[in-house]
């Protein structure tokens, strides 16, 4: 298409925008236009006939957007959280049920204040992922509630969804690589094997997410895609930091905590295996009747190991230790009024461990973790206990041991 029609079909695009924002800029009581730059990336985003340059251009703006938004949004959201005691006691009692386990397996510093410091980090970092999730899953809205369809713009919004879970992954990618090799301390920072799973969740898009734009922007299963992996992942991490608050000890905690989880299997068994598994048969159906040979051999190779992934590594390992926590909560209700009390601490210790391991599969680490083998290095595990294979039975028991002297600890500095 020639460039003076491209130029004119994108001001028609754009003018919209321009005219609400001009609407919204005079209720402030100044008269500026839209930025030129902004025109353009609009007019871009808009388009139904954007090139593939284009695309990546935007995915580049998008990378560059989400890196503002988790800089400026960690500074304001780290003062809020960061050592309240709140964020300190989940910190601890993560600590004790198990989290020094999980962060010896992808690498992270295990010391007891380290530990602390780093969930109270990675907390406000989790919340800011949810949103960008959010984001991206609602772009796509419009295309499934069938409005906003004139000049494509639902298609034009849901893939800009696609493009923005890349310029997140692009820019996440990029800011893992650099604390690991150009700060001080790095290797022990961010281990191989937490990059390994980085790599992992973040390959999908990568391979698949420009070429399908390119050729199926209009298709609502691509739409439908987008929308079930951001939104599932947005609810999953919301629910999951907020569940690592609760004290399963206490009754209307431990309540709240079995509702979210059920609610969480719900949502992962239909968005990564029902309608996961619909979708892409309906994808690889059109690419039969397209004849999009590279799309059905490539798309589907990738779909097929996702699906797998999805199932054996997702689904049934979450469903099953969220059974065990079932059947754990159910012997802890159980438990004798008149029990002793170092049976009944005990017992809670096992509620807790179960509860981490329902929360470890959600976050879905370990699964990748095991799935290929991956473990970190000796120089990865500096900070750590030195590495030692031990059946999940003498690991849990150590858990075990170690909340309860943890308990014992702090029930003999209140009687001093």
């Amino acid at each position: 298409m020639k460039p003076q029609e491209t130029k004119k079909r994108r001001l028609l695009l754009v003018a919209p925008f321009e005219k609400n924002y001009a609407l919204i800029i005079s209720t402030m009581g100044v008269n500026i236009l839209m930025p030129p730059f902004l025109s353009d990336v609009i007019g871009m985003a808009m388009d139904p006939d954007a090139t593939m340059l284009e695309m990546l251009q935007l995915v580049l703006y998008f990378a560059g957007f989400w890196a503002i938004v988790f800089y400026v949004g960690t500074i304001l959201i780290r003062p809020l959280v960061f050592g309240k005691a709140w964020l300190v006691t989940a910190g601890e009692r993560f600590y004790v049920r198990g989290g020094k386990e999980e962060y010896e397996m992808l690498g992270f510093p295990t010391k007891k204040e380290d530990f602390i410091n780093t969930f109270m980090t990675n907390w406000p970092w989790s919340i800011i992922v949810a949103v960008q999730h959010l984001v991206g899953g609602l772009l796509t809205v419009p295309s499934l509630c069938g409005i906003w369809q004139a000049n494509g713009v639902a298609s034009s919004l849901a893939c800009l969804g696609v493009l923005s879970e890349m310029g997140w992954e692009l820019e996440d990618t990029l800011v893992w690589l650099y604390k690991r090799y150009f700060t001080k301390g790095g290797k022990e920072k961010v281990s191989g094997t937490f990059l390994g799973v980085l790599m992992f969740h973040h390959s999908l898009s990568t391979v698949l997410g420009l070429p399908a734009i390119l050729y199926y922007r209009e298709s609502r299963i691509l739409h439908w895609l987008c929308f079930d992996l951001q939104l599932a992942g947005a609810t999953t991490l919301l629910a999951i930091e907020y569940t690592k608050l609760l004290d399963v000890s206490k009754p209307n905690e431990l309540f709240q905590f079995q509702v979210i989880n059920f609610l969480l299997v719900l949502i992962v068994a239909w968005t990564r295996a029902i309608h996961w598994i619909y979708l892409v048969l309906s994808f690889c159906y059109v690419w039969y009747q397209d004849k999009a040979w590279c799309f059905l051999a490539i798309g589907g190779t990738v779909s097929l190991l996702f699906t797998i992934f999805n199932i054996f590594c997702c689904l049934l390992p979450i469903y099953d230790r969220w059974r065990k926590f079932a059947n754990k909560t159910a012997e802890y209700k159980a438990l004798p009024s008149d029990i002793d009390e170092g049976s009944r601490r005990m017992s809670i210790m096992v509620l807790q461990k179960a509860a981490n391991d329902v929360l470890m599969d959600f976050s879905l680490e370990r699964e990748v973790i095991e799935m290929f083998g991956m473990a970190p290095t000796s120089t990865e595990r500096r900070h750590t206990m030195p590495p030692q294979r031990t059946s999940g039975r003498r690991t849990s028991a150590a858990i075990l041991l170690r909340a309860s002297m943890a308990d014992v600890s702090s029930i003999l500095k209140k009687m001093e």
